[in-house]
């Protein structure tokens, strides 16, 4: 691989990397709603780890027995919980920071003709905000995936001018008898 080939493959997976630790914090504020706060870094960490593995391993040939249907629905069950853990975070900070200054989203609702009440435009704005980060690091993440796949299949080809054909042996056969059939498939003798 040539060295801008490299760096291109790098900052391709960069962003879900960053994208992964940033949905890990906000997936953190949505799962210590009903869990302990250690508990909740640990399941934070797993989802995010657990989010990767199974949309790489979607791609891979390696695994030819596991049902790939399985592998997308861990995939898509996971994703959908890093864009709630996101919105969910948006939305939170938001209310946090209405009780510090009401007028903190008056400027977004005029905006909008206030054509939404307080709790859709936090909604609207949170969403906005939290879900188009881990969808681009959906794509990043399947091109750096596709890349990587490319560059080992091409790593595995091997030239046919470097295989010698000088240690091949074909096996003469002698005195082998071929039956004889006829049209209505009977042997002839």
């Amino acid at each position: 691989m040539k060295k801008t080939d490299k760096i291109f493959f790098y900052l391709l997976l960069l962003i879900p990397f960053i994208s992964s630790i940033l949905s890990t914090i906000h997936i953190i504020d949505l799962v210590s709603l009903g869990n302990k706060f250690a508990m909740a870094i640990s399941i934070a960490i797993t989802f995010e780890i657990s989010s990767v593995i199974s949309f790489a391993l979607t791609g891979e040939t390696i695994l030819k027995n596991v049902n790939k249907g399985v592998l997308y629905f861990i995939f898509s069950m996971l994703f959908i919980l890093q864009a709630i853990g996101n919105i969910y975070s948006g939305f939170s900070y938001m209310t946090d920071q209405l009780v510090i200054n009401s007028k903190y989203l008056d400027t977004f609702m005029e905006m909008s003709f206030n054509y939404f009440n307080l709790s859709e435009t936090k909604l609207l704005l949170s969403s906005l905000i939290g879900l188009p980060l881990p969808i681009i690091s959906l794509f990043m993440l399947k091109f750096a995936i596709d890349k990587a796949s490319v560059v080992a299949f091409t790593n595995t080809i091997v030239p046919l001018e470097s295989i010698p054909d000088d240690n091949i042996e074909i096996p003469e056969i002698e005195n082998v008898e071929t039956p004889q059939i006829d049209i209505d498939g009977e042997k002839k003798n």
